[in-house]
């Protein structure tokens, strides 16, 4: 792009179609998808600060565990839920089926709060098989700590924020479960 900004019509229509992860016949194109809108969107975020001389708002690719945006929490929250329901689906032999966060993220986007209600219904009995899920919930409580009075509950769309938070999440999540499985495999 030779330094320039990207147009906010391939921005919106790139976040637009990531949204709608129903719509792919394959979930690894989706994904790869998903990272190449959310890599389009941290340049324009980063474009955005550098423009307003703000350091304090940059935006990394990495976790930021204490950021408390809306969005992007909402957006970690997404991806807790995704990788818990993933690695019970994975222990139970299932392969290549989208999870409940997958299949109702286009709602998600939407109205965050009534579908993170009817997505932790969803969850209850992926919760019940894991013995509670206990290191699950920690994490969900972690975040949600985060949400600044009444964020939580505001019920609007979200920002294209939201595919940082997941994103980051969801790779800070894999990674730690790799620390582990690695740990594990030379404990043995």
């Amino acid at each position: 792009m030779g330094g320039a900004q990207f147009p906010m019509s391939i921005l919106n229509a790139a976040c637009h179609k990531v949204t709608r992860p129903m719509g792919y016949d394959n979930i690894r194109v989706w994904r790869r998808d998903f990272e190449i809108a959310c890599s389009l969107w941290k340049k324009h975020y980063i474009d955005e600060t550098r423009k307003q001389h703000r350091q304090e708002d940059v935006i990394t690719m990495y976790l930021e565990p204490n950021r408390d945006d809306r969005d992007y929490l909402y957006g970690r929250l997404l991806a807790l839920a995704d990788n818990f329901e993933e690695s019970v689906l994975r222990k139970q032999g299932v392969k290549d089926r989208p999870t409940n966060a997958i299949k109702l993220m286009s709602n998600f986007t939407a109205k965050p709060y009534t579908t993170w209600g009817t997505l932790w219904k969803q969850l209850t009995p992926y919760l019940k098989s894991a013995n509670g899920g206990s290191w699950f919930r920690n994490e969900v409580d972690d975040v949600m700590a985060l949400f600044k009075e009444g964020d939580f509950e505001d019920n609007k769309a979200l920002s294209p924020m939201f595919l940082l938070g997941y994103s980051c999440q969801r790779r800070a999540s894999r990674r730690k479960a790799q620390e582990i499985s690695q740990k594990n495999n030379s404990n043995n």
